[in-house]
């Protein structure tokens, strides 16, 4: 066969012609389709997980006054100033006949005294008055804080570094031994002390430890856990358990949607990929120099 010849035979590269660029067009339908139908089962299944787990979702709004009022009864956060046994002072918390002082675990800076209320103490401590929207519009979640049908929940919640541990080096930083100091005002009067531990475990573990030192840890899908996410400095939250993800939940067709939708968009490119006659008759008319 002669040279030329089989350099046209090499150039009859793999160009789809009008038939074959009909045909990953149709492809690329049927790809997109099949997504879409597996996208269904996605969706299906992010619900199941969500109705099976029962998660509760919580609006959170911090409170920066340092006296106020909540469910009839006055509240009052004052800090106290350091003393031989507190070092860097306190910070007490009176709730009607009720009170609780909470070790202030880090040096104030200089600049926070201009702050006002209980915002100086917020890379520590935070008020926060709290309650349920899952399942509701913002609009209906106002209506029902107006008419109370939602309760309105007040909590503070402190964040304790270990004991021993300068706190203002590796006590900001080691975050697997801090401890979180969780109060919850009841409507009653009374509080409700609770301390949890630092997340423990890697991402993917079915099973990891449910307490250190005898301190239970934070768990996801709490109140407790979401209201201690605040007083954590950024880039310190606990890493999302891949074993209770919604993800891990839907499995294969996750993938499948996404490797369906990948290939219907390549069938489009190379669908839209000039035919050998189309280079052909467009270097034809180009005009030469």
């Amino acid at each position: 066969m002669p040279i030329q010849n089989t350099l046209n035979l090499q150039m009859t590269s793999p160009q789809p012609t009008r038939t074959k660029r009909t045909q990953f067009f149709a492809a690329a339908i049927v790809l997109a389709l099949i997504g879409v139908g597996i996208t269904g089962l996605v969706a299906k299944r992010l619900g199941d997980h969500q109705r099976d787990h029962g998660r509760t979702i919580y609006v959170f709004s911090p409170v920066t006054e340092p006296a106020f009022e909540f469910a009839g009864q006055r509240v009052d956060i004052i800090g106290k100033p350091a003393t031989d046994a507190k070092p860097l002072g306190s910070v007490s918390v009176t709730y009607g006949d009720e009170s609780f002082d909470l070790l202030v675990p880090f040096q104030r800076r200089a600049h926070t005294d201009s702050f006002p209320g209980l915002v100086e103490y917020e890379d520590w401590l935070r008020v926060m008055r709290f309650a349920p929207i899952t399942g509701k519009t913002p609009e209906q979640f106002v209506s029902g804080i107006e008419s109370g049908e939602i309760p309105d929940r007040l909590c503070i919640v402190a964040r304790i570094p270990r004991q021993g541990v300068d706190a203002e080096t590796w006590g900001r930083v080691w975050k697997r031994d801090w401890t979180f100091a969780i109060h919850e005002l009841m409507p009653d009067g009374t509080i409700n002390a609770e301390r949890f531990a630092y997340p423990q475990g890697r991402p993917y573990d079915e099973a990891p430890p449910t307490e250190v030192a005898g301190v239970a840890t934070l768990q996801p899908d709490t109140w407790q856990y979401d209201a201690a996410l605040y007083v954590m400095p950024t880039g310190s939250t606990p890493k999302i358990r891949i074993i209770d993800s919604a993800l891990r939940s839907v499995g294969w067709p996750f993938a499948a949607a996404i490797v369906a939708f990948i290939l219907a968009t390549a069938c489009v490119v190379v669908a839209f990929m000039p035919t050998r006659e189309e280079v052909d008759r467009r270097l034809a008319t180009k005009p030469s120099n």
